[in-house]
């Protein structure tokens, strides 16, 4: 599974070969009717529209979080994550971002790179990707609300694929184990993370970033974005994605764990054998 969410009161997981998953508990699962198709590696939710985004313009929706239908995609690119912010979905895309009020009608629009996340804070969107090259970092700012973006090449090399913000500061990590931090979205200055490995997201809760490693059962916490420390989660799963939700943070990938604080992790079992992404949106 690449991500789950949690909306119309149940838990909601989508992946690869379009597996699509339920659970009003997060213990017990069941496969969405009818199966859905091809690789989905995002998922998010409005108050009462479900969206599932993945590989060559994949785009499903639903009403209820069990049975779905085949939306709309953007072009031919693959679509990296999804999220419902101010009243309307926001699509990070290998053409840029994607809007939707409805989650089934989408326009897309170029920014100058390739999206790999975003996030919002009000009315600025921060999208986070690469620019000219596979590997050149790239920053992407809204304060418009996405009709307008400026683009920051941050200085190394690395895409970025995380971004988290807390305690008035900004901080985006990525691949080679890129690492920045901004007070204004605008200007990033470069930190060391301490791994070289790729760094595929991040969140911030409880007064600390925590950051999930490719394929690594540590994790990276910072108590203000600049300075990171190695964690070891003394857990036997490897964790890919990361989100901060009442009071814990959730992290997936061959496994689901929790912890309040990034140090002391307490494991969950896995819905399936793979779990690459998690999300948990107030539906």
């Amino acid at each position: 599974m690449n991500s789950v969410t949690y909306c119309f009161g149940r838990y909601v997981a989508v992946g690869d070969g379009g597996l699509g998953l339920s659970s009003a508990d997060g213990v017990t699962w069941t496969k969405a009717s009818p199966l859905l198709e091809g690789v989905l590696r995002g998922v998010a939710a409005s108050p009462t529209q479900a969206v599932a985004v993945g590989d060559q313009s994949n785009l499903q929706t639903s009403a209820n979080a069990l049975t779905w239908k085949a939306g709309s995609g953007m072009g031919a690119g693959n679509i990296w994550r999804v999220i419902y912010h101010n009243g309307r979905f926001v699509a990070a895309m290998d053409g840029g971002v994607g809007f939707s009020d409805s989650g089934r009608i989408w326009r897309a629009k170029g920014i100058g790179g390739v999206a790999y996340s975003v996030i919002g804070q009000g009315s600025l969107l921060l999208a986070m990707g690469s620019g000219d090259s596979a590997s050149q970092p790239a920053v992407f700012r809204s304060t418009d609300g996405g009709d307008n973006w400026s683009r920051t090449i941050p200085p190394g090399s690395g895409y970025l694929a995380g971004v988290a913000y807390g305690n008035g500061v900004y901080v985006a990590l990525g691949q080679f184990g890129a690492a920045f931090s901004s007070i204004d979205a605008i200007h990033w200055t470069a930190r060391t993370s301490g791994t070289s490995s790729a760094i595929y997201d991040v969140a911030f809760g409880n007064n600390v970033f925590v950051a999930t490693i490719a394929g690594s059962t540590s994790v990276l916490v910072s108590p203000n974005g600049t300075n990171w420390t190695l964690q070891a989660t003394g857990l036997s799963g490897t964790y890919d994605s990361i989100v901060f939700r009442d009071g814990l943070f959730h992290a997936a990938g061959t496994r689901i764990a929790t912890s309040p604080d990034g140090i002391a992790w307490a494991d969950h079992g896995s819905p399936s054998a793979l779990l690459i992404g998690v999300e948990k949106a107030l539906g």
